[in-house]
Order: structure tokens, then C-alpha cells, then sequence
């Protein structure tokens, strides 16, 4: 393969497909290879282009503001043993197929450098899921792409954009944190809730990782976490006037915390219903 389609081909990708140098070298070979992988999934951006809003771009380079978010997702993506999968306007899409964590680590190492470039991260938002997913090298011999057929793709898009709404920077999916050893004690991190899987028929567990946070929203968000849990549980057991106390608790402490406010809300409409009623409420946070 021509070195100068590197860009549009890239070689990590290839290599973790299990495409070696010498079919690479084959160029048209390589069409129609396609793998599974078991791996951890990155989408990310959403405000990654930092302290600009759209009507900036409107005036700005839109390219040149995509190019500078990337410029903080690239590096550690890189450096995590990632490959970048796809990426459009500043959401891009990353695979991990050596360790799952390391799309954690990438994923706090890119808050990580935004804030330590006085930047806003207020709009950052990564959601990580993990799964078998199917790539293969389509196309023809001088235009050529990998595409990524799955369902942890397409959640890891929804939690995406999901994230926002519940004060969230890196969401985490149960499948994942299971493959992270010591998961609840090496990250800050809070349950955000069971999310349904209506594809494959299960639920699933849904983490805030807030250490990619700022200090001051980590310090809260590490303050309430076990009253922010307790109501969780209470929740997910229809307890929902018990579990309302706990997040106004948590909203004292934390007026900004979207997520409590959430349940809050949730928990304020159903608490007056009778035990046959509660039992028929739906305390998925989302269902996909």
C-alpha cells in the first residue's frame, strides 16, 4: 500500500484487524478483510473544540476549530494504544482493542489536557462501551475506509450525547468497568443508574468516571457519591419517596448536579402512587 493513504488508512487500525505489513504492501488485497474484535469502544468530543460556540464557527474556520480539538484527542489516543475509527465535526469514534482500560485512561487523559490548557471543558463529553464489534476495509484500491458494524458502537454514540444531562464528562458501561481490575477503588467514579439494552435483551450498569472533571465538581461529586448511590438503590427498588429525600440532600450539597435533579424529578411524580402502580414504573435511566 502507498505510504500517502496511511491517513485515510490508518496503519493501527489495520494492524488491529490483524492486517499484516505485507498485505498492506498488497493495497487492493486488503479490500473485504474483515474481523471481529472484542474491545473497548471511545466516542468522544462534543465540546472538545473548547470555549467556542457554534456561532463562533460560523465566523472562524470550522476546520481549523475541529483540527484544535483533535489535537487534544490524537495524543492520547496514540499514546493509549487506540486508533481513531472515524470521526466527523468534533465527535470522533476510537477502538481499543489491547486493554479495555485503556480507553478509560485516554479518555481522562483528554479532560486531562484540555484543562491544563486553561480551556473550557464544560461541553466535553465521552461515553466508553465494550463488545464484540465487526471491521472491515471497504471501498476500492484508491479509495478505501474502514467501517465498524455493532451495537456498542451505536450506544457509545446515544450515551454520547447522553452525558451533558447528567453532569457528566466520561459515562462508562457495567460491560466495561467488569473488564477494568479494581474498577471501583483505582477511579472515582459514582453509579449513574441501569441503563436496558432492548438489542440484546439486557441491562446494563452506567458509571460516572468523574476524575477527568475539574477539581472543584470532582470534590463534590466525591462528597455526595454515597448518598447520591443510596438513592440510586432506593430508586431502583420503587422506594421513590425514601430515595427523594437523598437527592435533595445531594442538591443541597450540589445545586448543579443534573443527574440528581434528574432522579429528583422522577422521584417527585411517582412517590404518591399506589404499590401496583410503583411497580409498573420504569426505572431504566434510558433504554435503547
Amino acid at each position: 500500500m502507498d505510504k500517502s493513504l496511511f491517513p485515510f488508512i490508518p496503519v493501527r487500525l489495520l494492524q488491529t484487524m490483524g492486517i499484516d505489513e505485507e498485505q498492506m504492501k498488497g493495497g487492493s488485497s486488503i479490500l473485504g478483510i474483515e474481523r471481529d474484535l472484542t474491545v473497548a469502544f471511545l466516542c468522544g468530543g462534543n465540546g472538545i473544540r473548547t470555549g467556542h460556540s457554534w456561532e463562533d464557527v460560523k465566523v472562524e474556520n470550522p476546520f481549523a476549530l475541529i483540527n484544535h480539538a483533535l489535537t487534544f484527542a490524537l495524543p492520547a489516543i496514540w499514546d493509549n494504544n487506540g486508533a481513531i475509527e472515524d470521526f466527523k465535526e468534533e465527535t470522533f469514534r476510537a477502538v481499543f482493542n489491547v486493554h479495555p482500560e485503556d480507553a478509560l485512561k485516554a479518555s481522562i487523559d483528554i479532560c486531562e489536557a484540555v484543562t491544563r490548557s486553561g480551556e473550557s471543558s464544560r461541553r466535553l463529553a465521552i461515553a466508553l462501551t465494550y463488545g464484540k464489534v465487526s471491521m472491515g476495509v471497504v471501498g476500492y484500491e484508491y479509495r478505501m475506509s474502514i467501517i465498524s458494524l455493532s451495537p456498542v458502537t451505536r450506544l457509545a454514540e446515544v450515551l454520547q450525547k447522553k452525558a451533558h444531562d447528567y453532569s457528566a464528562k466520561i459515562l462508562v458501561t457495567g460491560a466495561l468497568a467488569e473488564e477494568i481490575p479494581n474498577f471501583a477503588t483505582r477511579y472515582n467514579q459514582r453509579l449513574l443508574g441501569v441503563i436496558h439494552r432492548r438489542d440484546i435483551g439486557i441491562e446494563e450498569k452506567l458509571y460516572d468516571v468523574f476524575d477527568g472533571d475539574e477539581l472543584e465538581v470532582r470534590n463534590l461529586k466525591r462528597r455526595t457519591k454515597t448518598l447520591f448511590e443510596r438513592g440510586i438503590k432506593l430508586f431502583l427498588e420503587r422506594k421513590f419517596s425514601e430515595a427523594r429525600g437523598c437527592f435533595i440532600e445531594v442538591l443541597k450539597a450540589d445545586r448543579s448536579d443534573r443527574a440528581a435533579r434528574h432522579y429528583l424529578f422522577l422521584c417527585d411524580t411517582n412517590y404518591n402512587l399506589e404499590p401496583a402502580e410503583r411497580e409498573a414504573v420504569n426505572v431504566y435511566l434510558e433504554e435503547f
